[in-house]
Parts: structure tokens; C-alpha cells; sequence
């Protein structure tokens, strides 16, 4: 089996960044944690919706976050801290919601998933919330190919065996689907 590759796409293309955080259950004051960032379009939305959030926005490709520290300058986004890292190594902060955008697949496909959630729930505060945003498991729409993809029956039960409870399940656009998760 060959690995699955995460890095190098965005959700840019799929996922309207203000109409989805509109939805969610996250407030102005919060710690949060973008998970797989990427080049931090989702990030760089929650920055300027929620000036007196700490946003964290991590990911392993140093490329990415080089250029978002860019961009974090240019805009000065001083509640924004990009950081490289490996969800599935670490995750060095404490946040009051983890957010992941179309990197569970990827995590469950390449046996990645254990660790990742794990720290996860180390990560998160008492009452902090996992947020996944991903891919429906339909054919013909974009994302990975049909054996990678998640339906919400696979990802809640993923989420479930792994200590998660799901709060909340919505449609995050015409390809996403969101769960709201907290710790069990």
C-alpha cells in the first residue's frame, strides 16, 4: 500500500472559510489549533474572525509555513502562530478546539490515526472540541480516491474508539461534511 500524501493541497478551492466558521461552535477568545494547516487559508479566516483568539496553525510541510509566516507578517495577524510540526509526533500547545480539514482521511489510510488522536486529546483542553472537517465518501466530487475517503459512519466511529464523543454532525459545504467531538 502506498503511502498517502498530505501535504501540498488546499481546501481553498472547496470550503467557503467564513460561511464554515460561522457554524461551528467556536467563539472569539479561544485557543485553536489548526491541525495540518497547510498554506493556512482556513487559519488566516479564523485570525481575522477571532482577533482575541490565539490561533495556532501547524503543519509538517516547511514550505507551507514558511510561506504563512509571510503572509502572517504582510497582514500582521498578531494572534496567529504558524509552527512546523507533526500532529502524529506532538502537539505542543494546549487549545480549546483542534481543527483538522481534510487530513483524517489521510491519517486513518496511512495507520497514522492512533497517534494523532492521541495527542489530540492530550492537546485539548477539559472541555475543548475536535473539529473534522472532510471529504463525503461519494463518488464523482473531489478529494482522494473512494478507498481513502471517510463516510461520517466510518469517521464518527474512528473518532468514537479513539475516546471521542460526537457532539454535533453538519454539512460543511457541497463536498464537507464538520463533526463537533469532545473528549469522552
Amino acid at each position: 500500500m502506498q503511502k498517502h500524501e498530505h501535504k501540498g493541497k488546499s481546501s481553498s478551492a472547496y470550503i467557503h472559510a467564513h460561511e464554515l466558521i460561522a457554524k461551528l461552535p467556536i467563539t472569539n477568545g479561544m485557543h485553536i489549533l489548526d491541525a495540518g494547516c497547510g498554506e493556512g487559508y482556513f487559519s488566516i479566516a479564523l485570525s481575522e474572525k477571532f482577533p482575541d483568539s490565539t490561533i495556532y496553525a501547524m503543519d509538517y510541510n516547511e514550505q507551507a509555513i514558511d510561506n504563512l509566516n509571510i503572509v502572517v507578517k504582510e497582514k500582521r495577524l498578531t494572534n496567529m502562530q504558524p509552527m512546523l510540526g507533526d500532529i502524529t509526533k506532538d502537539i505542543p500547545v494546549k487549545a480549546d478546539a483542534v481543527i483538522m480539514i481534510n487530513v483524517l482521511h489521510g491519517l486513518v489510510y496511512n495507520n497514522e490515526i492512533d497517534a494523532a488522536m492521541k495527542n489530540a486529546i492530550h492537546s485539548l483542553n477539559d472541555k475543548g472540541l475536535l473539529i473534522i472537517i472532510d471529504f463525503y465518501k461519494r463518488e464523482g466530487i473531489p478529494g482522494p480516491s473512494m478507498d481513502i475517503k471517510l463516510s461520517v459512519d466510518q469517521a464518527t466511529a474512528t473518532l468514537y474508539q479513539r475516546g471521542f464523543k460526537i457532539v454535533n454532525i453538519l454539512q460543511a459545504g457541497q463536498y464537507h461534511y464538520a463533526i463537533v467531538a469532545t473528549k469522552r
